[in-house]
């Protein structure tokens, strides 16, 4: 009886520590404290002292408290349909009307926000751009084929104009209507709309017209999808004709343009840039305190508060025209995190809404790259653009991309960047640090196809132009590099120079990854994860099933990372799904990430796990670390410097075979030490170092630099012509 008790006691000791250990395992994640902010897209300053912000996709807000603290007080939400509020005036009467894109047309409140009806439009699903209101009454609405006016208070409608391109804003001064139409030029009417004069323009899209007077009126233009700038046109003679405004200005793209007080007139540029102009736009002034968002959108004066709204990070407040900058975001939602890197030292570098932030889990505190890089003035630019992919090609070396193939590079953990490319014509799908210092990238648009770099971004060379959906590439051990094109899976072993098909998966390939043992695990959109141990000759394949067992066949696989104990975890559109038997089985984790779509997914060298997970961010600490996927040269080989000659930066490569200390010098044609570079313990794999010749005061003339590792040495000759 005593062994029977025995065995049982032991049996529920046994079971109680597994739960234990399995809901320590659930509590494993924790969530990255989030950046609070939204999408802003219009302000609007109404005669009773309330402030509307519209947003992208949450609606319309309110402020009773001058902008201090703000309430969702409009939205309109279903399965298949969000709107974007556009744009928001006010009426003689006091009445609001909102301009949206996304099926709800015009929706109006009498009672200052509280209630909404929808306005009687002629079309009510048609998208409108911009409305405005004249001091009779009067509203106009823009949209994609011309402007319509309504007398009677959004009751009725009729069209005054047609237009060849989208009405993407209207303003109005003094009973004047000025109306920006894309790549046609600015319309002008002195009564009412009944007839109109056409100012030419540079072909573009009119993000912002502010009018002073009849004859002196500002245009901010910019690409209204690609996003560059054709940045600030002035007239004096009331569009007869046009100079660019651009003395003092270091970014053509400019989205917003605003009075403060009498004299100054603020211009909001790309990164959170804002400049002042005091003397009619004939030259302008960067204002630099205190800002942390990469676009302003508009902006307003309430009494003598300047009112900002970014994309991403939320509203902007200044009580000094314009000098410095503070976030007031209460009650506003949190921005959606793209994706997420760890740091050497910890930190995470992370992207969203609004813009690149590094941020501390120990203080929880974030840092705007924009932020940090204007406080060193030291010249630096900060990466601006959707940034979609992060990799890194070095131990403190990131490479970024944005959603647009604009590439920037940093040296030193992202606290300085330098823009090494630009391609506005098609969009970033993947991103991969290959072998042999070779860079791959998939895009997707007008120039579509695979494309590969050696020199870190700078030049890139088509490989393939019908691969129009790469969204993933892949090296195994043997340096076979993989690439998944639609349905399709491809090899190489010539690093993408020519390309053998292997098969297709009859669904779209999201993720190809190489696991320590050299197998191949195929993720698709809706199929499943496939699995090959010989090179793609052979294929298994896993159906994924839910916690309830039923077929789950609207999962969308994302991706498959690994740690060095050989446990297998995949992101799904409902969670996370890990293998402790190299792929044959996968099960579902039921932690707080069960049923969320976790687009994003990656493993630190420390063996944490970083998840994205509808928009927010997560880190799961482990005990494990992670399997290193990074291509370790043979030998020890330093590279020449590039550019060569150079003034004043240039970028240095070289590759470790094994860890150990380095020193890497910079020496004069005397043999005199001027710069080092690099004097410590560094990891296997490619490095690289950003010299800029400004920082160690080097003039003009030819220099070496010697790289030393344990029994190597190595040395190149450079020039830097100032």
């Amino acid at each position: 009886m005593k062994s029977r008790i025995s065995s049982v006691a032991f049996l529920f000791v046994a079971i109680l520590l597994l739960s234990l250990t399995y809901t320590s395992a659930k509590g494993n994640w924790k969530e990255v404290k989030p950046f609070v902010g939204d999408r802003i897209t219009t302000l609007l300053l109404h005669p009773s002292g309330k402030i509307f912000a519209g947003t992208i996709s949450n609606g319309l807000y309110v402020s009773s408290d001058d902008g201090d603290h703000w309430s969702q007080c409009y939205n309109y939400r279903t399965k298949t349909i969000i709107i974007e509020i556009r744009s928001i005036c006010i009426d003689t009467h006091g009445n609001v009307y909102v301009g949206t894109t996304g099926g709800k047309g015009i929706v109006k409140s009498t009672d200052e926000g509280n209630t909404w009806t929808a306005c009687d439009f002629p079309d009510n699903l048609i998208d409108i751009f911009s409305v405005a209101s004249d001091n009779d009454g009067n509203v106009f609405a823009g949209t994609a084929s011309g402007i319509y006016i309504s007398s009677n208070e959004g009751g009725t409608w009729s069209k005054i104009l047609n237009s060849p391109s989208i009405v993407r804003t209207i303003s109005v001064k003094n009973n004047l209507i000025y109306a920006g139409v894309d790549y046609n030029g600015l319309y002008i009417s002195k009564d009412h709309g009944n007839t109109w004069t056409l100012s030419r323009l540079p072909s573009s899209s009119y993000w912002s017209i502010l009018p002073i007077n009849q004859n002196e009126i500002f245009v901010a233009m910019n690409h209204p999808l690609l996003g560059f700038g054709q940045g600030i046109y002035v007239t004096k003679d009331g569009g007869k004709s046009w100079t660019k405004s651009s003395t003092g200005l270091t970014t053509s793209n400019i989205n917003a343009l605003a009075l403060a007080g009498d004299s100054s007139i603020l211009a909001a540029g790309s990164s959170g840039r804002i400049f002042k102009s005091e003397n009619d736009g004939e030259s302008w002034s960067e204002l630099t305190s205190g800002k942390t968002t990469r676009s302003i959108k508009h902006m307003i004066l309430s009494g003598t508060r300047l009112l900002a709204a970014s994309d991403g990070g939320g509203i902007m407040i200044s009580d000094d025209e314009g000098a410095s900058w503070t976030f007031s975001n209460s009650g506003f939602s949190n921005v959606r995190n793209r994706c997420m890197l760890k740091l050497s030292d910890g930190t995470l570098l992370i992207s969203n809404n609004a813009g690149l932030y590094n941020y501390n889990p120990e203080t929880e505190i974030y840092r705007s790259i924009t932020e940090v890089i204007a406080n060193q003035k030291s010249g630096s630019d900060a990466p601006e653009g959707d940034i979609d992919k992060m990799i890194k090609i070095g131990e403190d070396s990131l490479l970024i991309g944005t959603y647009q193939c604009d590439f920037w590079l940093s040296g030193n953990s992202g606290n300085s960047w330098k823009r090494v490319n630009k391609n506005y014509s098609s969009n970033m799908l993947s991103l991969l640090s290959g072998h042999d210092n070779y860079i791959f990238y998939g895009a997707l648009g007008d120039d579509s196809g695979l494309y590969r770099t050696s020199d870190y971004g700078k030049t890139w060379d088509k490989l393939r132009w019908d691969f129009q959906y790469c969204k993933t590439i892949a090296y195994d051990k043997s340096n076979t590099l993989y690439a998944g094109n639609y349905y399709f899976l491809y090899s190489s072993n010539d690093n993408g120079n020519n390309w053998n098909y292997i098969r297709s998966f009859d669904n779209n390939i999201n993720d190809i990854f190489i696991s320590s043992r050299n197998e191949i695990f195929v993720s698709t959109e809706f199929n499943g994860v496939f699995h090959s141990t010989d090179a793609g000759g052979t294929w298994s394949h896993t159906v994924l099933r839910d916690s309830s067992s039923k077929l789950a066949s609207t999962v969308i696989c994302y991706k498959v990372v690994e740690t060095s104990d050989g446990q297998l975890f995949l992101s799904t559109s409902i969670g996370l799904y890990e293998s402790t038997d190299n792929g044959i089985n996968w099960h579902q984790r039921d932690d707080i990430l069960k049923n969320r779509d976790i687009s994003g997914l990656s493993l630190s060298n420390d063996g944490s796990i970083l998840a994205v997970a509808d928009g927010n961010a997560y880190e799961l600490n482990s005990s494990v670390t992670a399997v290193d996927n990074i291509y370790a040269p043979n030998n020890f080989e330093l590279y020449q410097n590039y550019p060569n000659p150079f003034n004043p930066v240039t970028t240095i490569n070289y590759s470790l075979p094994a860890s150990g200390v380095i020193t890497l010098k910079v020496y004069d044609i005397r043999g005199r030490v001027v710069a080092e570079l690099v004097n410590e313990n560094q990891p296997a794999g490619r490095h690289f170092v950003v010299l800029s010749a400004d920082k160690y005061n080097l003039s003009s003339g030819v220099y070496f630099y010697r790289l030393t590792a344990g029994g190597y040495a190595a040395s190149k000759k450079f020039v830097l012509l100032k």
